[in-house]
């Protein structure tokens, strides 16, 4: 098991670093520093992918040698990872906290890595959520998020005049034989969880990729024995996307037919 880690001794985690990372165009809008400290955030983030919101802290563990970077430097940084959405802040009981919703996408954690604050899942998520809500009321992305209406496919009496393509609209228009999605609600569990995986990735052409590719999964269709099939409830957990997308669902591909006939010498 991992050692208990007092405040002020920062426990040193592995974490992995992908060539995408320099590839990452949004990333670039942040100064190069802003960048350096968001990959020592990786170490101080748990498996949840939270750390406290310290700038004291943080300084000390990422810039421990750097005498001119002070904790204000710091904060100004992490200004920065928040303004471009890679990283959030949040409170829970009193204390606050920075969280990072796509770190275990990109992590493989030791198997008895455990959270270390243990933040209730739905309070992560309603992070997520309320940084799509802050976008939208600052005007800070207008032509990806227009409401959060547009974000998930709210429907109610007669809000469904939603112009941008939606995670709710997506699914229907692409389940093909896959189970309709009746409702998608603000502040339902179901509006919650849509909310913050559009927050990850705020990209209608991806999204219909990844539930074309569902619908044509023979196992995602039932196909496969049994009378389990993906739902919108399914696309929309965590990890989902990322699977659809590493071919976890896809058919398996088959073998190509040897021909074995006995080849006649004296024809050729």
């Amino acid at each position: 098991m991992f050692p208990a880690c007092s405040r002020g001794a920062v426990m040193a985690r592995s974490r992995t670093i992908k060539p995408d990372f320099f590839a990452d165009t949004r990333l670039a809008e942040a100064s190069v520093q802003a960048r350096y400290l968001y990959i020592g955030l990786w170490t101080l983030f748990d498996r949840d992918g939270v750390t406290e919101d310290d700038s004291k802290l943080i300084k000390g563990h990422v810039f421990r040698y750097d005498d001119k970077l002070t904790p204000k430097r710091v904060e100004a940084m992490l200004d920065e990872l928040v303004a471009i959405e890679r990283v959030l802040r949040l409170e829970h009981a009193g204390k606050r906290y920075l969280y990072c919703p796509t770190f275990s996408r990109h992590q493989h954690f030791h198997r008895d890595e455990r959270p270390k604050y243990s933040i209730p899942k739905e309070a992560l998520s309603n992070a997520s959520a309320s940084t799509v809500q802050a976008s939208m009321e600052h005007d800070a992305k207008p032509a990806v998020i227009c409401n959060l209406k547009s974000v998930i496919g709210y429907t109610s009496g007669s809000d469904t005049d939603v112009s941008p393509p939606t995670l709710f609209e997506i699914w229907n228009q692409n389940r093909g034989p896959l189970p309709e999605a009746k409702e998608c609600r603000a502040g339902t569990k179901r509006g919650r969880a849509a909310a913050a995986r559009w927050a990850e990735r705020p990209d209608a052409a991806y999204w219909t990729g990844v539930v074309r590719r569902l619908a044509a999964s023979p196992f995602c269709r039932g196909e496969t024995g049994g009378t389990w099939r993906a739902t919108f409830d399914f696309l929309i957990q965590p990890d989902t996307h990322v699977k659809v997308l590493e071919g976890k669902y896809d058919p398996p591909a088959r073998k190509p037919k040897i021909n074995t006939t006995p080849i006649d010498l004296e024809k050729l």
